[in-house]
């Protein structure tokens, strides 16, 4: 029940957030760029995958030169976790709506940081590797513990 409930807030906050964006976008692109009752332009996201878009923020964020933001990265350094740590409490969140907590093996076979004695993709992926019976599922992004 909590995590339907959680849903339907995130979908209803996800569609506004999304009116609100492509809203800003028709007015400085223009309406026949960005239509009303579309989906929003990946190509216009500033990021190849739409993953991202930070790169709006000037466009639909009028104070966004004054704005101090939330300070999460600094609140995160002074609790001075690892990347571990903070994975941890992701999962912790997680549960907390429901889901069930990652299996053993995913913490012994994910990559958290960037090795150090080779290169690395570093682009966020999670796999399942379709091995129900091994549960295996890991995360290849790297994070660092200085970026919010």
């Amino acid at each position: 029940k909590t995590l339907s409930s959680f849903k339907e807030e995130l979908s209803d906050f996800y569609l506004k957030l999304h009116g609100y964006v492509r809203h800003h976008l028709g007015l400085y692109y223009g309406r026949d760029i960005v239509v009303t009752e579309d989906p929003i332009p990946a190509h216009l996201l500033g990021n190849m995958w739409a993953q991202s878009w930070r790169s709006l923020l000037d466009i639909v964020y009028s104070d966004v030169k004054t704005h101090k933001g939330l300070g999460i990265t600094k609140k995160l350094q002074e609790l001075n976790l690892t990347v571990l740590q903070m994975a941890k409490g992701a999962e912790n969140f997680m549960t907390s709506l429901g889901l069930s907590p990652m299996p053993t093996n995913f913490w012994k076979r994910s990559q958290f940081t960037a090795p150090k004695d080779r290169t690395s993709s570093c682009h966020p992926s999670a796999i399942n590797m379709f091995a129900p019976k091994e549960q295996d599922y890991r995360s290849f992004k790297t994070k660092t513990k200085t970026k919010s």
